[in-house]
């Protein structure tokens, strides 16, 4: 019989028993031997499936990158949505992932952009995520082509520009809230969401579209208000 290390479930045991800790104690504060005590697993059992804790938490991002482009790989393939359906419910679905699992996400942000950047993971999930969108960008707005609601030449140039301009926003702006996060200031707040306003406008013009037609601005300031939330509560900007 296999040992219990080995077991399908041990590993995601792991996982969660790391998540419940660093969200009660915080990522610095937790120890692996935390993390080992926790999931009730030997050291040998928790070594077999993560190196560190800082390989938990990069095999955590990895997961979180793999569950957001299974999500957009969804609503692609969904023939009842029209191109500009498909991009707002793509920004609805990834944006509500984030707000059912902060701790999650603080986690990977620190280990990110915390005090020791994660330069290799940073490469590695970004990586992956322009080989992954710039495909399904394509195929959006191919379809909205079709359907004359995209005023687009150069489709596939179109998409690679997409996902190049969001995965820049996207480094820039979860490196903005991790200092946030870690300052406990909410002024910054406001200029995030003019960034996500600014990126919506030069989207709609590149497709060609009225503005206000997509909603990323509206959802993104949503998120970023519920994120803030979760971690601080109702702390305006300028209160102690």
């Amino acid at each position: 019989m296999p040992s219990s290390s080995r077991s399908p479930n041990r590993r995601e045991q792991i996982l969660h028993a790391a998540l419940q800790l660093f969200g009660t104690q915080g990522y610095e504060e937790t120890s692996l031997q935390d993390i080992i005590d926790k999931a009730g697993v030997s050291k040998g059992g928790f070594y077999h499936h993560f190196r560190s804790k800082a390989d938990l938490v990069e095999h955590m991002a990895e997961s979180v990158m793999e569950m957001a482009l299974a999500t957009v790989e969804e609503v692609v393939d969904r023939p009842d949505l029209t191109a500009i359906e498909k991009l707002n419910e793509h920004t609805r679905l990834v944006n509500s992932r984030k707000t059912e699992s902060p701790t999650e996400i603080m986690v990977i942000l620190f280990e990110l952009y915390g005090e020791r950047k994660n330069l290799l993971l940073e490469d590695r999930l970004f990586s992956l995520g322009h080989a992954r969108l710039e495909p399904l960008l394509h195929k959006i707005i191919e379809q909205g082509v079709r359907e004359k609601v995209f005023h687009v030449t150069y489709p596939q140039e179109t998409a690679e520009l997409y996902v190049n301009l969001f995965l820049l926003n996207q480094r820039q702006t979860a490196e903005a809230f991790t200092a946030m996060l870690k300052h406990g200031d909410p002024a910054p707040l406001a200029a995030l969401k003019r960034r996500y306003a600014f990126f919506q406008d030069l989207v709609e013009h590149t497709l060609g579209l009225e503005a206000g037609s997509l909603v990323l601005e509206q959802v993104a300031a949503d998120t970023l208000d519920n994120l803030w939330l979760q971690f601080f509560g109702p702390r305006r900007p300028g209160e102690e």
